[in-house]
């Protein structure tokens, strides 16, 4: 299931199918622990659904991680403004959303962020740097993915 906010339904969609489904919020947390074993704060840019949904706060907790995200206001006006505004990624602009995730993620930085996952399947195609690292949740779910078929 490609979409973060998706994962919400998960747990349901798995209990109504016989095929096994790979979980990106599992893949992401798994890739942090392994290549940022010494960390302790991650700060997600996500949609608000995802946010409110807490997927991606239990597993990370799960997995000895704090879980950071911007809030109210700045939520709305950065992230939400760089996926869904009439000049948004899904609008088909680049330049003023990667303006709008860099501050979002400055911001996460400030407040203490170690890493940053991308939790919107939009957000790796306009932002490629910040001021911590950067986790593509898309890109974690395709090589789990691709990690469980070759077994």
């Amino acid at each position: 299931m490609p979409c973060n906010t998706a994962h919400a339904f998960f747990e349901e969609v798995q209990s109504r199918i016989d095929t096994p489904m790979v979980s990106m919020i599992h893949a992401v947390a798994g890739h942090i622990q392994k290549k940022y074993p010494d960390i302790s704060r991650v700060g997600i840019l996500a949609t608000t659904g995802t946010i409110k949904s807490g997927i991606y706060g239990r597993v990370l907790k799960e997995s000895g991680f704090e879980l950071m995200h911007i809030d109210g206001r700045q939520q709305d006006t950065l992230i939400m403004e760089a996926i869904y505004g009439n000049k948004g990624i899904k609008a088909g602009f680049t330049e003023e959303p990667r303006k709008l995730l860099e501050q979002a993620a400055g911001i996460l930085c400030e407040r203490g962020a170690e890493v940053i996952i991308m939790g919107c399947t939009e957000i790796p195609l306009v932002l490629k740097h910040t001021c911590a690292p950067l986790v593509d949740s898309s890109l974690m779910l395709a090589e789990e993915v691709l990690r469980q078929a070759m077994m």
